[in-house]
C-alpha cells in the first residue's frame, strides 16, 4: 500500500519547478568532500530560490537554503532526509506541512486513475451492448438481427457516468498552482523565519563529520 502511495505521489508531482539553486555554496565548518569517498554521501548547503503565490500574483525569494548532494543542481526532499541525517524537530516540521498537500495529491492520483478505468469498462460494456446476430428469414435466407443487451447498456451506461464524476472528484481535490508552490518550498527548502540558520548548520554539519570520519577508518 505505501509503495502504491508513492507511485502516485511520484506520478502526480513531477519536477519542481518553482524551486532552484543560485550560485554559490553556503559555508559549513566541514567544508566541502576531499575525496570520491567522502562525496559519495557529502551534503552540502547551498542558495536556493524559491515562489510562493497568493491569490493574485507570485513572488519569488531568494533567501533559502537547500541541501544538495555533490555535482548536483537538484535539492533533495526534506522530508525524505530524515532517515539518512536522523530524528530532527527541522526536518519533522517540514514532513508535516507536507503531508496534506500528498495526501491530497494521492487522492486526485487515484481519483483520476479510478475515473478512467471505470471509463474504460463502460465505453467497453456500452459498445457491445449493441449485438448484431445472424438469423434465417422466413424465406431461408440469412439476414443480420439488431438488439440491444439491456444490462450492459445500463453497466456502461453507469460506469461512464462514474468515470466521469470520478475524473470531476480528483479535479477538485488536486492542490492548485498555489498550494502546489507551496509544497514545494516546504518538501525543498530552508527558510527564514521559520528554520534556524544555526540548526540547519548544525544538521549538515553533524551528517558530514560522520561521514568524514567513516572514510578515514
Amino acid at each position: 500500500m505505501r509503495s502504491l502511495a508513492a507511485a502516485l505521489v511520484f506520478l502526480s508531482a513531477g519536477c519542481a519547478t518553482t524551486v532552484q539553486r543560485l550560485p554559490g555554496e553556503h559555508p559549513l565548518p566541514s567544508g566541502g568532500a576531499q575525496n570520491a569517498c567522502e562525496s559519495e554521501h557529502w551534503l552540502s548547503l547551498a542558495p536556493t530560490r524559491y515562489e510562493l503565490a497568493s491569490e493574485t500574483h507570485t513572488t519569488r525569494h531568494d533567501d533559502g537554503l537547500g541541501v544538495y548532494r555533490v555535482g548536483e543542481a537538484d535539492p533533495e526532499s526534506l522530508p525524505a532526509l530524515r532517515d539518512e541525517l536522523g530524528p530532527s524537530p527541522l526536518l519533522d516540521d517540514h514532513a508535516q506541512r507536507v503531508a496534506p498537500h500528498d495526501r491530497d495529491r494521492i487522492i486526485a492520483a487515484g481519483l483520476g486513475i479510478g475515473g478512467l478505468a471505470a471509463l474504460a469498462v463502460g465505453t467497453v460494456l456500452f459498445a457491445g451492448s449493441f449485438e448484431t446476430t445472424t438469423v434465417t428469414n422466413a424465406n431461408g435466407a440469412p439476414e443480420e438481427d439488431h438488439s440491444v443487451n439491456g444490462s450492459k447498456l445500463a453497466a456502461g451506461s453507469i460506469l461512464i457516468g462514474v468515470g466521469f464524476g470520478l475524473g470531476i472528484a480528483g479535479t477538485i481535490v488536486a492542490p492548485d498552482a498555489k498550494e502546489r508552490a507551496q509544497a514545494d518550498a516546504d518538501r525543498y527548502v530552508f527558510r527564514p523565519p521559520g528554520d534556524d540558520p544555526k540548526a540547519v548548520d548544525a544538521l549538515v554539519t553533524k551528517h558530514d563529520d560522520a561521514v568524514r570520519a567513516r572514510c578515514a577508518k
